[in-house]
């Protein structure tokens, strides 16, 4: 604590890059992270907002804290948006058929049907439900269609991103 001729250092570290505040009649500007000498009685007033204002030995402590908090949010919103990306490619209707990426995802059963004799593939579009799956014959044959092209063909979406 830096105290001359009753004056006393204070540090903004709040969320803003710059806060400005009127005290006494007076304008302050404070820069976050930088050590502004005021009055005492003025430093002391807005010390008591201990999430706002420090003292210069406080405030670097403090707002490496909140640096560290900070960034630890933002790689777990970066992650959950890799996941995010990651389950939509997962979950992806787009498939290669006959060379160009269509969308069965709308696709009615005989539609699905030609496309299970075109492409060759070994499912039964009256039977294709896979064990633990509940849902009804048709998305059952989307769902079993879009996972045996994806292998054929690899699935058009991750290419895109790559």
């Amino acid at each position: 604590m830096a105290k001359n001729n009753g004056t006393q250092n204070v540090v903004y570290i709040g969320d803003k890059p710059v806060k400005k505040i009127v005290r006494g009649g007076t304008k302050y500007r404070f820069p976050r992270g930088e050590a502004l000498e005021l009055d005492e009685q003025v430093a002391l007033e807005l010390l008591e907002h201990e999430g706002v204002f420090a003292t210069p030995e406080r405030a670097e402590k403090l707002i490496s804290i909140r640096d560290e908090e900070e960034a630890a949010i933002k790689a777990k919103l970066e992650s959950q948006r890799k996941a995010e990306e990651e389950e939509d490619l997962t979950n992806s209707y787009n498939v290669v058929i006959d060379g160009e990426v269509k969308d069965i995802s709308k696709l009615p059963k005989a539609k699905l049907a030609t496309i299970i004799a075109s492409e060759g593939l070994d499912i039964d579009i009256n039977k294709p439900e896979m064990k633990g799956e509940e849902k009804g014959t048709v998305e059952a044959a989307r769902n079993r269609i879009r996972e045996a092209l994806h292998e054929k063909h690899g699935n058009p979406d991750s290419e895109k991103g790559e």
